[in-house]
């Protein structure tokens, strides 16, 4: 698989990915990259690759940090898009709650700045 020709546009749209996550409350901005894939042999298939940044509340936020249980990333994050936090957790509890089925990725967050930072595809 290979990425088009196109830039690493940032998108903002926050109602698109409310859309896409229903689940996450306390939408307040977002950043997110947003690209279709296309393969070589698969004519006509495309995959959307969909990385970015979800800011929530602080409510919501404090919500998550003490219903899911996090475990702290070994590693850093190699994102397209830039964060604040170099400091990001994981939780299968989270995803298995408010992250549909059709999202093939994962989520992190990084509860000092109240975000949630997220890569995959559809």
């Amino acid at each position: 698989m290979h990425f088009s020709e196109q830039k690493n546009k940032i998108c903002s749209d926050i109602e698109f990915v409310k859309y896409k996550f229903p689940n996450i409350k306390e939408i307040k901005s977002v950043s997110y990259i947003y690209k279709k894939e296309s393969g070589d042999r698969e004519v006509g298939l495309e995959k959307i690759y969909f990385e970015g940044i979800i800011n929530v509340g602080n409510s919501f936020s404090k919500e998550i940090e003490k219903e899911c249980d996090w475990e702290k990333c070994d590693k850093p994050l190699d994102l397209l898009i830039e964060t604040k936090d170099t400091y990001y957790f994981y939780s299968d509890e989270f995803e298995e709650k408010y992250i549909s089925d059709s999202f093939v990725g994962t989520f992190y967050f990084a509860p000092n700045y109240k975000q949630l930072i997220f890569r995959g595809e559809y």
